[in-house]
């Protein structure tokens, strides 16, 4: 059957049918949303601006790349950041970024009906004169249905990509401005430049957070981060390899390897025999805490965007092993912003910029084949003829 359905929905008399099937669920729960939020205005309230909303869906570090615009933005505007209740960990971080915070709990929007009403009357109910929709991945029932909900004069995101089909079919019309995202093709930081209408200082980016972070319950001298975490298991690198890497640091550069990540990380590493000196604080660090030791890393080992963004933002030695999924959208920075990231992928980067669409194996829950093909000692040996690291 999955065999006759793939078929159906690859020829051109059924592609259309089958999308509209596909996105009938969505449609239903969409008229639901227009029917509250009917009712809702007819509640007419004062007058007000609200200023411009930035709604930001994604992980950590999709979440820093918007420092620039939310800095732009904040110049002109009163800017208030609509993004997941999970970040609400970086919101000293983003202090000095934005107005106002409003944080939401993705899990129960999309799985409690009267949260969600209750959350998309309050955006409402805010008067946005402008919303912008910054994420490259647009989720109809996600930010896209918020950026509905403000029913602001302005709304404005990217183009949805190619297999966004619901999108597309529903929710581009909700923006009266769609942008080419240019997909694949520029870095994230340049996308920011266009929603905001100018060029952006990243020299902004590159500053921001330094006087924040001040906690320093952990101190060393001469060491090497490992982040050994992903945000999904299909971005991590084998942790046998992080050790090799680590072991050769040591015993080359005689630097500390100090391996973190977060609570579910724990695992990889727990009963593994390591026969150099070391620290494991996977799991036990304060986002302050994490900050502070990238900023002050001889350098960071990573396949996460997150760690790569910060080590950037503070100039650090940041080598990052990563897959082709987005290569340029997060790894291809401007010229003259990231002097000192050094980028290490799969030498065959024919199928590069899929969107986690890989067409070698399915999302499985285990590491693309990029990323796998990636060998610790190719690693070592990058790292050790590096200029920033001889």
């Amino acid at each position: 059957m999955n065999y006759i359905y793939k078929k159906l929905k690859s020829h051109k008399f059924f592609i259309g049918f089958i999308h509209k099937v596909e996105c009938f669920p969505r449609v239903v729960w969409h008229a639901f949303d227009k029917m509250f939020i009917f009712i809702c205005t007819l509640q007419v309230g004062p007058e007000k601006d609200g200023g411009v909303a930035v709604v930001r869906i994604g992980g950590m570090g999709d979440m820093i790349l918007s420092i620039p615009l939310l800095l732009e933005m904040k110049k002109k505007h009163y800017v208030t950041l609509i993004c997941s209740s999970d970040h609400m960990y970086m919101k000293e971080i983003f202090y000095d970024c934005v107005n106002s915070f409003i944080f939401f709990d993705e899990y129960k929007f999309r799985k409690n009906i009267l949260y969600r009403f209750s959350f998309l009357k309050r955006i409402s109910s805010m008067k946005f004169s402008c919303t912008i929709h910054s994420g490259i991945s647009r989720q109809q029932g996600g930010a896209d249905v918020i950026a509905w909900a403000a029913k602001s004069k302005k709304t404005i995101a990217f183009d949805a990509r190619e297999w966004h089909s619901c999108e597309k079919l529903i929710s581009d019309r909700w923006f009266d401005t769609l942008i080419d995202g240019k997909y694949g093709k520029i870095h994230e930081l340049e996308r920011m430049s266009i929603l905001a209408g100018t060029a952006l200082n990243y020299d902004e980016f590159l500053k921001n957070c330094d006087y924040k972070v001040v906690e320093k319950k952990y101190v060393y001298n001469n060491y090497a981060i490992f982040n050994v975490g992903s945000s999904t298991s299909v971005r991590e690198w084998e942790i046998s390899n992080f050790v090799e890497v680590a072991r050769a640091l040591h015993e080359k550069k005689s630097l500390l390897p100090i391996f973190i990540g977060t609570e579910k990380d724990k695992l990889k590493i727990s009963g593994m025999k390591i026969p150099f000196p070391h620290e494991n604080l996977i799991g036990k660090l304060t986002v302050k805490e994490y900050i502070l030791l990238l900023k002050n890393a001889d350098i960071i080992i990573c396949n996460e965007s997150s760690p790569m963004h910060i080590g950037v933002m503070f100039d650090r030695p940041t080598v990052a092993i990563v897959s082709g999924g987005e290569f340029n959208n997060y790894c291809k920075y401007p010229d003259g912003v990231a002097e000192k990231l050094l980028v290490i992928s799969s030498q065959d980067n024919s199928c590069f910029n899929c969107g986690w669409n890989c067409i070698y194996k399915k999302n499985d829950g285990h590491s693309f084949p990029c990323l796998d093909a990636v060998r610790s000692h190719d690693v070592i040996e990058n790292i050790l003829s590096w200029e920033f690291f001889i």
